[in-house]
């Protein structure tokens, strides 16, 4: 009786490409995650700084390269670099887990970021420098700042960058 109805159900589609098109040394993927519900939670300038500092530690451990960042009130973009043997959705794994427990000492409640994420594998022929422009303009679309580099919670791990990127 209940198989008929399971057999029925929609099955969830998978999002994910495979685990290897994440892994590759050399790949590079833009990541979007969003905070659960889009609650603006990272205005607070203590918790998006210790978020920031879990980006860069657990980026470090995993040898993950952090081209650029941009922690926006809800929802974190990020340019990813595979440099060692992780590939990006075991990094982000740890990255949101870590986050979400660190958002406890903060007040918040529940998971922080949603389950899933949006990404993007840029292909050879993409340029990482349009990709960061886009990153690090975020809060300038958004009205929050008038020029990116006013942002406190953006930059790159790997890049020394300057004001014409």
């Amino acid at each position: 009786m209940f198989e008929d109805t399971i057999d029925r159900l929609p099955k969830r589609a998978r999002i994910r490409l495979p685990t290897s098109n994440y892994a590759e040394i050399g790949t590079r993927v833009s990541v979007t995650v969003s905070v659960e519900g889009r609650r603006s939670v990272f205005v607070n300038s203590d918790l998006g700084g210790a978020v920031i500092d879990v980006l860069r530690e657990q980026s470090e451990r995993l040898r993950v390269g952090v081209l650029a960042y941009c922690l926006m009130p809800d929802h974190l973009h990020v340019l990813l670099q595979v440099d060692g043997d992780v590939d990006v959705v075991r990094l982000l794994q740890a990255f949101k887990g870590k986050t979400t427990n660190l958002s406890w000492g903060f007040g918040l409640k529940g998971q922080l970021w949603q389950r899933s994420f949006y990404d993007h594998v840029l292909r050879d022929t993409e340029d990482d420098s349009e990709m960061i422009r886009y990153i690090l303009a975020n809060p300038v679309r958004a009205g929050l700042v008038d020029t990116w580099n006013d942002y406190p919670f953006s930059g790159s791990f790997a890049y020394e960058l300057s004001d014409g990127l």
